[in-house]
């Protein structure tokens, strides 16, 4: 990781935002992915950095312009915003304010990336795209899932979990009929 965070930052001093915005966008992403997984230093720099580095991302990968990478990029943003939860939980549990803040964030973001997803399911065609596509939409209902019950939104949280259940349902329903 440590090796790759180094190529990754050095490719950004030549793919620019102005000049090579998709590679730039590309390489913050993966920059984000290396500091989510850091071991090195402090975890809560690191969850830090992950989540200005997938923001970042997300100025070019919009939901108009690359559908699948914008929700792709909001459901490892989503999973960065968790990490930290887990972290303040873990490490300031006093810090109410923070938690809440993060809290805030993961819910809005799972909620943007179901949006995104749902929209794209709409588009999507073929079986083998289909499944791909509904393991990453399965991670996105589980962070959400679990964003609600931190909010004590056990309501929602069942919403969630079943509107997931019907749509795998509905696929599966929709596959024995082809």
């Amino acid at each position: 990781l440590e090796r790759a965070i180094g190529f990754y930052e050095a490719a950004l001093t030549v793919r620019t935002l102005k000049d090579f915005p998709e590679d730039w966008a590309m390489t913050q992403y993966n920059l984000a992915n290396a500091y989510r997984n850091r071991i090195k230093d402090s975890r809560a720099d690191n969850l830090e950095r992950a989540i200005g580095f997938y923001e970042a991302a997300l100025t070019v990968r919009t939901l108009k312009a690359f559908p699948i990478n914008n929700v792709e990029t909001l459901n490892n943003l989503g999973w960065a915003y968790l990490a930290k939860l887990d972290y303040i939980n873990r490490e300031k549990p006093e810090d109410t304010n923070q938690r809440a803040a993060t809290i805030n964030s993961a819910y809005d973001t799972f909620k943007n990336a179901i949006t995104g997803a749902t929209n794209l399911r709409k588009l999507e065609s073929g079986d083998e795209t289909k499944q791909k596509h509904d393991l990453e939409w399965d991670r996105l209902y589980k962070g959400m899932v679990q964003v609600c019950l931190d909010r004590d939104s056990n309501q929602e949280a069942l919403e969630y979990a079943e509107a997931n259940k019907a749509r795998n349902l509905a696929e599966v329903i929709a596959q024995k009929q082809e």
